[in-house]
């Protein structure tokens, strides 16, 4: 994969695991955080493992016309497509300074709360800073309300550039 990410701005490739409904919409207009949630408040959420992303995939099952807008751009013909497949994208992330949380409610570094409204979009500002500025993203670590991975989730769509689109078969057992 190309192009050097920026580390003064905290850029990584992380990935996005979406539905084949959803797709087309993020290829022609970007993710959009307004129309995601989840536990850790409402934003798009990422990973650095695909075993994660994973867990947010829905299968692709056939060429058809539901997804026709979708299938017509992906696959030159219907018999090009593979059956069973999904999708993750592979975003340049700006995280930028981070709030860290194991909980989605308090900042491991400092027990402040992240969210400074109910709808869980903005997060609290970075400690001696001025003139005030906001965390950029979530980093929410292992502990008790995530077991496995880690997730990073980005209130704000402009942080977020789709680089890739990944499609895949998982193995059938």
């Amino acid at each position: 994969m190309g192009g050097k990410l920026d580390a003064e701005v905290n850029e990584h490739l992380l990935l996005h695991g979406t539905k084949p409904g959803s797709l087309f919409e993020i290829l022609s207009s970007g993710l959009n955080e307004r129309i995601s949630e989840g536990i850790f408040g409402d934003g798009t959420y990422f990973a650095d493992d695909a075993g994660k992303a994973d867990q947010y995939v829905h299968e692709d099952s056939a060429y058809n016309d539901a997804l026709l807008a979708l299938h017509e751009r992906l696959y030159a013909s219907p018999s090009d497509h593979p059956g069973h497949v999904c999708y993750f994208l592979v975003c340049r992330v700006c995280l930028g300074f981070p709030v860290r949380s194991y909980d989605g409610k308090h900042s491991m570094d400092d027990s402040r709360l992240i969210f400074q409204n109910v709808r869980g979009r903005e997060l609290p500002y970075i400690s001696e800073q001025t003139p005030p500025v906001r965390h950029h993203s979530l980093l929410a670590e292992l502990g008790p309300a995530i077991k496995r991975y880690r997730e990073f989730v980005v209130f704000h769509g402009e942080y977020i550039y789709p680089e890739y689109l990944l499609a895949y078969q998982r193995e059938m057992q």
